[in-house]
Parts: C-alpha cells; structure tokens; sequence
C-alpha cells in the first residue's frame, strides 16, 4: 500500500529523498524499482528505461546511478559475445558507467572471478570489480579497451599488446598462491602440492578422452605416461596466480598497452607455464596467423617447452571435444600426436 501511496503523492524528486531512506532502511532492491516504475508512470517517463535485469537493478539501488535514471537518463543494453565466441553478456550503459552480466551456473567460477580480479588488481593489473553476484551470475565493471584479437587493431597494434602482455603476466605471476588449483578462498586452494594437481589433470581430462570416440587407445596411453612422469618428476614449487584462459580475447588494449585483463572463472593456482598454453596451441593450430605466443615471450622471457606440455595436452582435449577455433579435427590430433612424441 505504501508504494501507491507515493506513487500518487511525489514528484521523482521526492522519490530521490525517499529512496534515500529507504536504502538506510536497507529496503529489498525490487520494493525501490516499484517506487521508481510508478514515479516513471505519473511523470511521463518511460518504464522502458529500467531493465528487469535484478543485479543491474540492485547496482541501481545501491549507487548514485538513480539520480540519473530519475533525471530523464536511460540505460543502454548491447549484447556481447566473450570467451571463444561461446558465452554471451550483456552490457549495460548508464550514463558514462559501463557494466558487464554475466551469467553462470557455477557457483565456483563466481568464487573464482571474485578472487582472482581481486588478486590481480592488488598486482598493479586493472580487472573488473564484482558488483554484485547471486546464483545466477554476475554483474562486474567494464574493463576500456578492445579486446586483443579486435579486427579494428592493424598487426602493429596487436603486437605491441602482445609485447605489453608479457610484461603483465610477469605482474600476474608475481602474486603468490597458498596451493595449487582452483581458489577456494584467498588463502585455500583445491590442492597442496604439484603432484596432487598433475595427478587431478590427469584424472579429470584422461577419463574425458576416453570417453569420447575422437582418441585412439595409443594416444590416452601416451597421455597416462606423460602424467605419470610429471607425477612421479614433479618437485615443490611455488604455486602463483595464473588466469588460465588467456586467449586474446580476454586481453583488453588501447594504443598498444594492455588496460586489463577479463574472464578468471577459471583462475588457479599454479605455475607459470600453465598461462602459455593456450597461446602455443592456437599459435600451432593457426600458423598463417600473426606468431602471438613468441610476441608475448619475447617481452616475458623463455617458456620452458617441458614444463608447458601437460598443459598444452590438457588444452588439446578441450580443443578437440569442443573445437571453438572451428579447425578440422584431424588436424588437431595430428598437432596432438607431435606433442606426445617430443
């Protein structure tokens, strides 16, 4: 009752001071956005500008973003493709803020997107700030820039980011991880030691290739050895922060610098290396495309081969199940094959 009685009795002015009161009241998100709709009803104001998006109506609630809402400002919505081209976003204009949504199903891949652009920017590296997330995704700041791999960038521009890039990801590894594998908290990761993690990739992407009928028995034995080395080879090292999904669209640039980095759903802890693989495979899938793993080494320095091969084998698997680069299969088991006999 008291919703209509406002909406009968204020101007929106008057719905800016009451709105006031009741976010110290800490009033639910969606009682403000019925204030908001009926004050948009009797001053003329089209609904329309308010999306029914509830994590952009919160950042509404909580932000002075209302007072530009309630002056007549509409908020723009575009659609976005992130990722390898898979997941879509939308992304929320309001006045000169840009915000991202993004939805998940997995309550992990918040934990993990909270932890890791949180761990990031205290390295000095510009991510995203996590506005606000429930179990249906998230709702995250815009990072400027372009992604790297944008069609807008000439190939001098594209490798000079990549130049830049290395010099982040020196940032990025400089940050230390208490474990190996994904985050569970600042401070806890899934797994003590190299071994244990070596022993979970094996495990978890060994039992996916023999499930699926595109890996011959010789290739998943090979694969089994090659773990099994690590495995009983590997020694202590020190876990870092690495984003494990650095494709070039997850590097955002302006005038040949990076301005930050996006997507740490999949961040963990690990070692160095691992944030290279994805790099070397698509440089090895595409070779009539600009060499983007030896640009951004030659500002990082020498990636040890050895230490990336069982990261590399774990993003052919993926590639091959999955093939978001859209490349004939035989062709990637074939780059597969190379691997596991070097």
């Amino acid at each position: 009752m008291i919703f209509y009685l406002v909406s009968e009795s204020y101007s929106p002015c008057c719905v800016m001071i009451l709105y006031r009161f009741f976010e110290l009241s800490s009033i639910l998100c969606y009682n403000v956005k019925n204030i908001i709709f009926m004050s948009f009803e009797k001053s003329e104001i089209s609904i329309e500008t308010l999306p029914e998006n509830h994590l952009v109506m919160q950042l509404i609630h909580e932000r002075e973003d209302l007072r530009y809402i309630l002056k007549g400002g509409t908020i723009e919505v575009e659609q976005a493709k992130q990722g390898d081209g898979v997941n879509v976003v939308q992304i929320y204009t309001i006045g000169d803020k840009k915000y991202v949504h993004k939805e998940s199903e997995l309550p992990q891949n918040i934990v993990s997107e909270r932890i890791g652009t949180s761990l990031c920017r205290q390295a000095g590296i510009n991510a995203p700030v996590v506005q606000f997330s429930d179990e249906t995704g998230m709702l995250e700041t815009f990072v400027d820039g372009v992604p790297l791999n944008s069609e807008t960038l000439d190939q001098e521009e594209v490798r000079a980011g990549c130049h830049d890039l290395g010099k982040v990801f020196k940032k990025l590894h400089s940050v230390k991880a208490d474990g190996f594998g994904l985050f569970r908290s600042k401070n806890q990761n899934e797994y003590n030691t190299l071994a244990e993690y070596y022993s979970r990739l094996k495990e978890r992407n060994l039992s996916r290739a023999i499930k699926s009928d595109l890996f011959s028995e010789d290739q998943t034995q090979k694969i089994a050895r090659i773990f099994d080395g690590y495995i009983e080879s590997s020694s202590d090292q020190q876990p870092v922060l690495t984003h494990q999904d650095i494709g070039l669209q997850n590097v955002h640039v302006q005038n040949g610098r990076v301005t930050g980095l996006i997507d740490f759903a999949d961040c963990q802890g690990s070692i160095p290396v691992a944030d290279f693989a994805r790099l070397y495979v698509q440089q090895r899938l595409q070779p009539e495309k600009p060499p983007y793993f030896d640009w951004v080494t030659e500002s990082y320095g020498e990636v040890n081969f050895e230490g990336l091969k069982p990261f590399v084998i774990v993003i052919l698997i993926k590639y091959i199940l999955s093939n978001p680069l859209k490349i004939d299969v035989n062709k990637m088991k074939q780059v597969l094959d190379e691997i596991l006999e070097n």
